[in-house]
């Protein structure tokens, strides 16, 4: 995106008009082998034995595992057990998910054409994230949010840079709407109708769904257990992800916020060392850098002004735009930003913020 954008004296770089996404995705492709591999050959060097199959908890200290080729049970015996079952995009009845012109954020990767026009439903994380990637592309986007607002628990001077580097893009943001009707539209090749409960229509090539997710524990037994999912299939944790039996511990996805690959490794590592006795940090870390994988990204850490308005603290903001640093000007960030949140009585930092290239890159320095 950035070859395109700086279009540097005498360097010519366009998307060209026969980009496949086959081209598009080769990349990705490439990159969840390679982590595929990286990951059995940690698994194999620490002599991890890997059961493949659908286990179900069978009782308090055993799950049974079914293996995926109609071989016999095995049953799986511990002291202690760790539920990291990830959850999946939630998808209505009433959305017609058909993997050629309606997908959810995991069947998006399968495109079988490169579309001139997109409607993204759901301006969450992960609709922004991929609303920004296709628009980069040249793909005209409506990006539809059920809210008033953008991701409301960022900071909203940080949003509103967000909001106009997406306008940039060419991303058309529409507010506090929500689908009604998705149809399937006849043609060669065939197109996606949405009407909203506004009274919109939005015609376009491909329809994004991604209002969502809700946690894998509709079939792993925790009924035989007394363990109860609350609300789109989440388990409740206490401060060591401990479920309600104390042996039992859930991590990432599956227990909701902030459902990051980084976040949920650390809760996996803090719930093993409390079950073993592993000396180590004790409780959670409520501090955690969070990102947005946007173009452009955002990153931030700590307070918000809004929240320490709400708790009354006194404060002061400091800010530096990309555009008044020389590295800014070299990557022709001109609407990044930093912005740092003081109390003011002791000048303790206790807000990071920022929106721009490598947000996610630098915000631990303001951890």
């Amino acid at each position: 995106y950035q070859l395109t954008r700086n279009r540097l004296h005498g360097i010519r770089y366009e998307v060209g008009p026969e980009l496949t996404v086959a081209d598009f995705m080769h990349r990705e492709r490439a990159v969840v082998q390679r982590e595929l591999e990286l990951i059995n050959e940690s698994l194999g060097r620490y002599a991890v034995e890997v059961v493949q199959g659908h286990a179900r908890f069978a009782g308090p200290h055993a799950v049974a595992v079914t293996p995926p080729n109609g071989a016999d049970t095995r049953t799986l015996t511990a002291d202690f057990f760790v539920i990291a079952t990830g959850s999946r995009p939630n998808r209505p009845d009433d959305v017609p998910f058909d993997g050629e012109t309606v997908f959810d954020s995991e069947t998006i990767l399968q495109l079988p054409r490169m579309p001139k026009t997109m409607t993204v439903l759901g301006a969450g994380v992960v609709g922004i994230e991929y609303a920004s990637i296709f628009a980069a592309l040249g793909i005209a986007v409506t990006l539809v949010d059920t809210r008033d607002r953008l991701l409301p628990y960022l900071d909203r001077e940080i949003v509103d840079v967000l909001v106009a580097e997406l306008g940039r893009l060419g991303v058309t943001i529409v507010h506090s709407d929500r689908y009604a009707r998705v149809e399937r539209t006849p043609g060669k090749p065939p197109r996606v109708a949405c009407e909203t409960q506004a009274g919109r229509r939005l015609d376009s090539d491909v329809l994004l769904y991604c209002v969502g997710r809700d946690g894998n524990t509709g079939d792993i037994g925790l009924g035989t257990l007394g363990i109860k999912p609350g609300k789109y299939g989440l388990l409740e944790v206490n401060e060591h992800y401990q479920t309600v039996h104390p042996h039992i511990y859930a991590v990432g996805d599956v227990i909701g916020y902030p459902a990051l690959a980084s976040t949920a490794m650390e809760q996996g590592r803090a719930a093993l060392r409390h079950a073993l006795g592993i000396p180590g940090p004790k409780g959670r870390t409520e501090v955690l850098p969070f990102a947005v994988y946007s173009i452009p990204e955002v990153a931030y850490v700590g307070e918000t002004e809004e929240s320490l308005v709400g708790k009354g603290t006194d404060y002061v903001a400091g800010r530096g735009n990309y555009e008044k640093n020389p590295r800014g000007q070299i990557l022709g960030e001109s609407g990044g930003m930093l912005k740092l949140v003081f109390e003011r009585p002791s000048l303790r930092l206790v807000g990071a913020h920022v929106v721009g290239s490598a947000a996610s890159e630098i915000i631990h320095i303001g951890q």
